[in-house]
């Protein structure tokens, strides 16, 4: 009878090492699962939406330039995602015409027509626009302009800015205004 009770805690005990083994084996497995799809995720190239303009001039591709009310700015943009198009906002803080430009790619344009057409985004006049600015300019009425947000810069894009900001030369030659040999 000693036998085969030794006999069942020896299976019972191989049963429970086995189960052990795998579990480690399922942990760790997943466990590099979870790296990968982290590198994976965190590498993806973003393919459509908006895009720091440094990421879109990194790409080497052309582009080129569109001319947005800014009424209108936020319905194109739920469009360009819609079509898949990458593209960049480029406010001018200065300006008080109401415009606001976007870069796209070159091979974009044809979406970024469409979707001038389909949604008439692309009706600006600028003779028009002129004409109006110069008015409230003579009546003296200031333009009211948008409030912009410009985000911040991440660390990354600080340090890229920092790293590729000229640097100022100690060794530069101050010029002389005095003629050293009149006296």
């Amino acid at each position: 009878m000693n036998t085969s009770g030794e006999a069942a805690d020896q299976v019972v005990r191989m049963t429970l090492n086995g189960v052990e083994v795998a579990a480690k084996l399922s942990g760790a497995a997943a466990k590099q699962v979870a790296v990968m799809l982290y590198a994976i995720l965190k590498d993806q190239k973003r393919t459509k939406g908006k895009m720091r303009l440094s990421n879109m001039l990194r790409s080497g591709k052309e582009m080129k330039v569109f001319a947005v009310k800014d009424t209108d700015l936020q319905k194109f943009c739920t469009e360009a995602k819609k079509y898949g198009v990458l593209y960049c906002v480029l406010r001018d803080k200065d300006a008080s015409d109401g415009l606001t430009d976007i870069m796209v790619r070159a091979e974009d344009a044809s979406k970024i027509n469409r979707i001038f057409e389909r949604f008439k985004l692309a009706t600006v006049d600028m003779a028009a626009v002129k004409t109006e600015i110069e008015q409230t300019k003579a009546k003296g009425a200031d333009i009211p302009t948008p409030e912009r947000n410009m985000p911040g810069k991440d660390k990354d894009e600080q340090f890229l800015d920092e790293l590729m900001a000229p640097a100022p030369n100690p060794n530069k030659e101050v010029p002389h205004t005095e003629n050293p040999t009149e006296g």
